[in-house]
């Protein structure tokens, strides 16, 4: 699948920039979104959190004056049920029945330095299990005489939890020791409404992602789809179809593409049909130059040869000239089969004469028409192919020659070696060769 997707981001130009239009906005997006929701959240959260504090201190410090009143009043007439009605006035004034209504409830413990025995008044609003309470939250109130807070979940004895905060404070009541008291709030609210935000949040970048997507669609075919066009224009062209051009619409970068195109396809047509021409003039002259030597050159062979026939009774310099003479003429007659030939393949009408042939046999053939010591080669190697023998032979005697030409009379080494489907030559001369200056020219 990876290497499905690597192939595509390779071959198209649309899914590149699709997929980093979207990775670029995916990545964006998040990092935005997720500040902006960390900064709500805190922003809630903290809001609470403060607002809690102060709500918390008034109750505490209105149930230290509750049971302060009770003492002041009559001391004498304090007892253990006048300070447990006490604490369920201060109960009532400070949460309302359910937690899920005043989202606030009371918790009263005992602290642990508490030397009254006969008397405990801890109790909780609403249920409300004192575990609810950390033992590190009890730990700083019981060290401190100011407001301590700290994050928690508030636990029901039905089996509720929900999410909130306690704060308390050490307070201490006549005749019932030391207490530690604790305004629990429920921040079950503060997190819903963190929870809309968070849904919002994503429904936004949903839907921003999808507009985002569609625009970048839009506008890579916008862009792309021109550009497709330049590119099959350009492999017809290629194929040969020289009259295929771009659809130029409006003014932009992607029309002066498409005209610039236009115009280098009409210069390369332009060009391609002057040299078809030249071609064929230059393929009729061939052919037609090869043609009209042929017979004039058939009568100078037919009278050289006569001459060469009586070279005896002439002087010795008129014999030797007469067989230069010969040798040029069959030089030149070769030479133009070569350019009959040259003309047959120019006008694709040329054909190979197969047969079977003994390669090191015609190897062999070649160096004695070479006018050479045939000690000079060493012939290596047996193989046997269909071919052309003239054109072959004319192929080994240009690299043979060629070897002499540069080998410093040195060894000729030919190695021939056949293969399942062809037959390789290796024609190897131990002349000087390249020079290094002259390697860097090779091309």
């Amino acid at each position: 699948m990876f290497s499905r997707l690597r192939l595509a981001l390779r071959r198209s130009l649309a899914i590149r920039v699709v997929v980093l239009t979207i990775t670029l906005f995916t990545f964006s997006s998040g990092v935005i979104g997720t500040v902006i929701f960390l900064q709500i959240q805190s922003r809630i959260i903290d809001s609470s959190i403060e607002s809690s504090i102060n709500e918390a201190q008034s109750t505490i410090t209105a149930a230290e004056f509750r049971f302060e009143l009770i003492q002041s009043a009559n001391p004498e007439s304090v007892t253990d049920q006048s300070l447990e009605e006490a604490f369920e006035q201060v109960m009532a004034l400070s949460i309302a029945r359910g937690a899920t209504v005043s989202a606030r409830e009371i918790a009263l413990i005992k602290s642990p330095d508490n030397q009254v025995s006969d008397l405990d008044l801890s109790r909780t609003s609403n249920f409300v299990e004192p575990e609810s309470i950390s033992s590190a939250l009890r730990e700083m109130v019981e060290t401190s005489n100011e407001i301590e807070w700290q994050r928690t979940e508030i636990s029901y004895a039905g089996g509720e939890v929900v999410p909130g905060i306690a704060i308390g404070k050490r307070i201490n009541i006549a005749f019932a020791g030391t207490y530690e008291m604790f305004v629990l709030f429920n921040f079950e609210s503060q997190q819903e409404s963190i929870a809309i935000i968070a849904r919002g949040l994503l429904i936004a970048f949903l839907l921003v992602f999808i507009l985002i997507l569609s625009m970048a669609f839009l506008i890579v075919r916008r862009v792309v789809d021109p550009i497709r066009n330049v590119a099959e224009v350009a492999e017809s062209f290629t194929s040969g179809d020289l009259s295929r051009r771009v659809a130029v619409e409006g003014e932009d970068e992607i029309a002066a593409l498409g005209r610039s195109f236009n115009e280098m396809a009409f210069a390369i047509e332009q060009q391609i049909s002057r040299l078809e021409n030249l071609s064929r003039m230059q393929q009729r002259f061939v052919s037609d130059v090869s043609h009209e030597l042929r017979n004039p050159l058939t009568t100078i062979r037919m009278a050289g040869e006569l001459i060469l026939g009586e070279k005896d009774s002439y002087d010795p310099a008129i014999a030797r000239s007469a067989e230069i003479l010969m040798t040029q003429i069959i030089r030149f007659d070769q030479l133009l089969t070569d350019l009959i030939e040259v003309s047959r393949f120019d006008a694709a009408v040329a054909t190979l004469d197969y047969e079977e042939i003994e390669v090191s046999k015609l190897i062999r053939e070649t160096i004695d028409s070479l006018d050479v010591e045939p000690s000079k080669f060493v012939v290596r190697g047996e193989a046997t192919l269909d071919g052309d023998r003239r054109r072959i032979t004319r192929i080994l005697r240009n690299l043979l020659s060629n070897a002499l030409d540069h080998g410093e009379e040195r060894e000729i080494r030919v190695t021939v070696s056949e293969r399942e489907t062809s037959v390789d030559i290796a024609i190897r001369d131990f002349g000087l060769g390249l020079s290094a200056d002259q390697f860097e020219r090779i091309f």
